[in-house]
This record gives C-alpha cells, sequence and structure tokens, in this order.
C-alpha cells in the first residue's frame, strides 16, 4: 500500500487531478524501493487501480508529468540519478485494474506505455469502462517491443472497477459470481 503523501490526510486517496506530477512518481519510487529492500527473497508485483495504473506506468517509464497553468502537459524524463527503481532484482511488474487510456474528447494515455521495455503488465479492464478504448491494441503493440510480457484480460460487464460485475435481468446471480471467480483466478496467474 502506498503510504499517504507527506502533508496528506490518512486514508484519503491519491487521485489524478495533476497527473502523475513528479512528487507523487518520486513519493511511489521511494515506497517501491523500500518494498524492494525490505523483501529481497520475494519479487514484487504493484497491483495498481486506475490512478495508481498511470503511477505505475510512470515508474516503469521514469517519467513525470507537469501541467503548469494555461499549457499542455509537459514530459520531463528523469536521470539515472533521480530514478533507479528498477536497480530492484525483485521488482516483477505491475497488475493494473481499469487503466485509465482514454480521456473525454478522444485524447489517449498510450504515449507512456508504448515505449516501454522489459517490463511486465497485467490490464484488468472492465468491457463497460469507457475508458478502456484502444488498451487491447495498446497492450498488443506493448507485447510486440522487447522482452515485454504483456496479458490484457476484458471482464465482461465489468465497469471501472472491472471486479465488480454488474447483474442484467437476464444473468443470475450465481452466473456473476461464477464469472467473478474465475476472473480472479486468471489474474492469479500472473
Amino acid at each position: 500500500v502506498l503510504p499517504p503523501l507527506p502533508g496528506m490526510a490518512e486514508g484519503k486517496r491519491l487521485v489524478g487531478g495533476n497527473g502523475v506530477t513528479e512528487r507523487v512518481l518520486l513519493h511511489a519510487h521511494e515506497a517501491l524501493l523500500n518494498t524492494c529492500q525490505q523483501n529481497p527473497d520475494k519479487k514484487i508485483i504493484v497491483v495498481t487501480s486506475s490512478f495508481g495504473g498511470r503511477v505505475a506506468s510512470h515508474l516503469m517509464a521514469g517519467k513525470a508529468e507537469r501541467k503548469p497553468k494555461g499549457k499542455k502537459n509537459v514530459e520531463r524524463y528523469f536521470t539515472p540519478e533521480d530514478f533507479s527503481a528498477f536497480s530492484c532484482d525483485n521488482f516483477g511488474g505491475a497488475i493494473s485494474f481499469g487503466y485509465p487510456l482514454s480521456l473525454d474528447k478522444g485524447q489517449s494515455r498510450e504515449k507512456i506505455l508504448l515505449p516501454l521495455k522489459n517490463v511486465r503488465f497485467f490490464f484488468v479492464a472492465g468491457s463497460k469502462d469507457p475508458m478502456i478504448q484502444g488498451l487491447h491494441e495498446v497492450a498488443a503493440s506493448m507485447e510486440s517491443n522487447s522482452n515485454n510480457y504483456i496479458v490484457y484480460h476484458e471482464v465482461p460487464g465489468g465497469g471501472h472497477n472491472p471486479l465488480k460485475v454488474t447483474k442484467s435481468k437476464k444473468r443470475k446471480a450465481e452466473e456473476v459470481d461464477d464469472e467473478a471467480e474465475a476472473e480472479a483466478e486468471a489474474i492469479a496467474i500472473l
């Protein structure tokens, strides 16, 4: 669990209103390094939801977002001295539930994902999530990159939280429970 940012109230959720800022990224980077160092004999998998998936992808890319007032997103690459998360031999990759790829107005966040190399990323998306448009194609492109292991799994009937599978008049509660259990088992395979 990512501890709260300094000055952030305990239990308050970190959301992406300002993007993956340098402050957020360095905080997540420090938490990842500490976790890797405290558990040297275990593979560390970052499990995220929504904005956390963006943070994980920015961690793997070593990029932060800055949004100066009145200007478009500005990205900056970190130097090796600033960013050394992958000196952790036991970092195993990320699982992202509800990665928010598509934005309003047709914008997409694929630019941070496509150049990633030597990563393991498991995307779990709900079929009813409007923010996953194009994620399957992006995941396929990432898989074709050098040494990437990318899995895209779509949960039928799931929303932005893909494990909240909706019941319909035609689907019985048992069917929904069986599907959710099958999805959880598929995730555990990673």
